[in-house]
C-alpha cells in the first residue's frame, strides 16, 4: 500500500496543473476563514471531496466524519479499485458501499466484528490514525510523542502518523485520541498525507460594514444569477444598497445587499438553501435573490 501511495503522489506531482482561480471564499460557502481551508480546497481540487451539499455548495466542516465517510474518502484519496467482494453485512445500499468494500479489500478495515462495518458511528481522532497507518502502511515508530494515549489500543499508530508529519496533535502534548474527527481536519490529515499543497483561498465577500465596489458586485452576482440578469442585478442593488451588505432602509423593515423584507428573509432563506445564513451577508442575500428571480422574478424590487 505504502508503495500504492508513493505512486500516487508522484503522478499527482507530475499530472498537476494550475488551479481554476477561486472567487472569493473559495470553492465552499461554509468554510470561509477555517484554518483548514487551504485543504479542504487542495482534496476538493483533486476529487477527493465534492462536499456535502449544494445549493449552496457546502463542506460541512463542523461535522464529524463517520466510518462510512472515511472510507469513501481513503477510496478515493488512494483511487482504491472496485471489489467484487460484500464484506459487510449493515452496510447494504449505503451510498457508500463500493469505497467500505475496497477499504477492506486493501486490507485498511477488518469492520467491527460480527461481519459488521458499523457505518453509521463516527471517528475517533484515535481510529483515523489507525485508519491512515494502515492505509499508507506506515513504518511503526521509535517515539512517543504524545501523553495522552498511553497504553492505548491505536498509539502505536498515532505515533507513527506522528512521525510523518500527518498530526500535530491537539495542543500541548496531547492527541485528544477520544474526540470525534471533523471534516475540516480530515482534510488536512489527508492533505499532508498525500503531501498536498495549501491551496491559498481569497479573502470573501466583506460582511465588516464596507461596501462592495461595482467590480466585485458584478463578480459575484454573476455566480448566482443567470447571465441575462446580470446586468440587472447591479442597477438593481445599486439603486436599493449602494452595494452596502449592512443598509437597512429608513422604515428598518428591508435590509442587505438587496433590501430583502426582513420579516421574509427566513422563510426566503431556508426555501432557497440557505437557512440560518443572515440578511447582512452578502453572498447569501445575493444567493437568495437569484433564487427569488428564478422562481418569481424581478417584481419585487421597485428599483427594477
Amino acid at each position: 500500500m505504502r508503495a500504492r501511495l508513493l505512486t500516487l503522489i508522484v503522478v499527482l506531482l507530475a499530472s498537476a496543473v494550475p488551479a481554476l482561480a477561486l472567487g472569493p471564499g473559495g470553492t465552499f460557502t461554509d468554510d470561509n476563514n477555517n484554518s483548514h481551508e487551504g485543504f479542504i480546497e487542495a482534496i476538493a481540487a483533486i476529487g477527493v471531496t465534492n462536499g456535502c451539499g449544494t445549493d449552496p455548495l457546502r463542506y460541512c466542516p463542523d461535522d464529524g466524519v463517520s466510518r462510512a465517510e472515511m472510507a469513501s474518502f481513503l477510496a478515493r484519496a488512494l483511487e482504491l479499485p472496485a471489489s467484487a467482494t460484500d464484506h459487510f453485512t449493515d452496510d447494504d445500499g449505503s451510498t457508500h458501499e463500493s469505497s467500505i468494500n475496497a477499504v477492506a479489500d486493501a486490507e485498511i478495515t477488518l469492520g467491527v466484528g460480527g461481519g459488521r462495518y458499523d457505518p453509521s458511528a463516527n471517528v475517533t481522532r484515535a481510529q483515523m490514525a489507525a485508519f491512515l497507518a494502515r492505509a499508507l502502511d506506515l513504518p511503526a515508530s521509535v517515539t512517543d510523542h504524545f501523553t495522552d494515549d498511553d497504553g492505548t489500543l491505536h498509539e502505536p499508530s498515532i505515533n507513527a502518523v506522528a512521525d510523518e508529519g500527518i498530526t500535530l496533535g491537539c495542543g500541548g502534548s496531547d492527541y485528544c485520541p477520544a474526540l470525534t474527527v471533523r471534516r475540516d481536519q480530515m482534510a488536512t490529515f489527508i492533505g499532508r498525507a498525500l503531501e498536498l499543497e495549501e491551496i491559498e483561498v481569497p479573502a470573501g465577500w466583506p460582511t465588516d460594514g464596507s461596501s462592495l465596489t461595482e467590480d466585485e458586485a458584478r463578480t459575484l452576482f454573476s455566480l448566482y444569477f443567470e447571465p441575462g440578469d446580470v446586468e440587472t442585478a447591479v442597477r438593481v442593488a445599486d439603486c436599493e444598497s449602494n452595494f452596502d451588505p449592512t443598509a437597512v432602509n429608513p422604515s428598518g423593515l428591508h435590509g442587505g445587499l438587496f433590501q430583502h423584507a426582513i420579516s421574509a428573509w427566513d422563510s426566503r432563506a431556508t426555501q432557497a438553501g440557505w437557512a440560518g445564513a443572515s440578511i447582512f451577508d452578502p453572498e447569501a442575500n445575493t444567493a437568495v435573490s437569484a433564487w427569488l428571480v428564478e422562481v418569481d422574478g424581478w417584481w419585487h424590487w421597485s428599483c427594477y
